[in-house]
């Protein structure tokens, strides 16, 4: 699956590690620092890049809230229907626009580094476009993901 990591620049370990994590499990993660090189047109490859992935996933936290760019990539993927967010820490104040995306937590798979949070990750962002879709927002756990009727 093509997914575009959206984060706040400070976050930059947080990123790496999900992506690691992912390209790990066969996902194709595209990520700022790791695809933009000196001299390209960065807005152009964001949106390039955006355009090309079948889902955006983003760091939520308290930090991420405050971006212009993350809030313009969640809301892309909100409207197509191709976002879900990742809570790293707790606590994380959400409010709108961004109740309204599936939200796992992997704030335990951060500190203790089991894989369940990001293997239900994974299963996910791998969920047919129609069973993505579906999931309602405000999916808060693996357990909800495993154990949700709209899948």
């Amino acid at each position: 699956m093509k997914v575009f990591l959206s984060y706040k620049s400070e976050e930059v370990e947080i990123a790496e590690r999900v992506q690691e994590a992912l390209e790990a499990r066969g996902h194709d993660v595209w990520r700022d620092k790791t695809r933009i090189k000196g001299g390209d047109i960065w807005m152009k490859m964001i949106n390039d890049a955006l355009l090309d992935s079948q889902r955006v996933v983003v760091l939520f936290t308290n930090m991420s809230f405050q971006s212009r760019h993350v809030y313009m990539e969640f809301m892309y993927g909100l409207k197509n229907k191709s976002v879900v967010g990742l809570r790293t820490h707790k606590p994380c104040t959400l409010a709108p626009p961004y109740t309204q995306a599936p939200l796992m937590d992997i704030a335990d798979w951060l500190r203790t580094g089991e894989d369940e949070q990001i293997e239900g990750l994974s299963r996910c962002l791998s969920l047919p476009d129609k069973d993505f879709a579906s999931l309602r927002a405000g999916l808060q756990s693996l357990h909800d993901l495993d154990n949700s009727n709209s899948i």
